[in-house]
């Protein structure tokens, strides 16, 4: 009999863009690594969000819990003085206060699990 056992991670390239200079975007790579759902776990996230969609406030604590549920890991994060910052829950936190890497790795966390939710808690 087979017997289909996927890994409980993934890891994948995030791109994320920050503002720049003159309206022009610097973009900024590293892996990060997510949690695998398994369709049930993936079902109620999507009730969560629904949930969450109609308070503001509510909304921008699900995007931050969600990533901190999820997102598991991370490497070749360079850090101002070019060494690699190491994954923490500190680390995460001081990322998720800023926009442009919030919403760049909520969005790219959805892709992996289901293509069709690439702007679940964005809508």
């Amino acid at each position: 009999m087979l017997k289909f056992v996927p890994k409980e991670t993934y890891k994948t390239k995030a791109t994320i863009f920050i503002p720049g200079d003159f309206g022009r975007p610097d973009k900024f790579s590293f892996t990060v690594e997510f949690r695998r759902l398994k369709q049930q776990d993936a079902r109620q996230l999507l009730r969560r969000v629904e949930e969450a969609k109609s308070d503001p406030q509510e909304d921008q604590d699900l995007d931050a819990e969600v990533l901190r549920e999820n997102l598991v890991g991370w490497s070749n994060l360079p850090g101002a003085d070019g060494n690699d910052i190491p994954f923490s829950a500190e680390a995460l936190d001081e990322m998720l206060e800023y926009p442009c890497y919030r919403s760049g790795l909520l969005d790219l966390f959805f892709q992996g699990f289901n293509n069709r939710q690439g702007q679940a808690l964005k809508n």
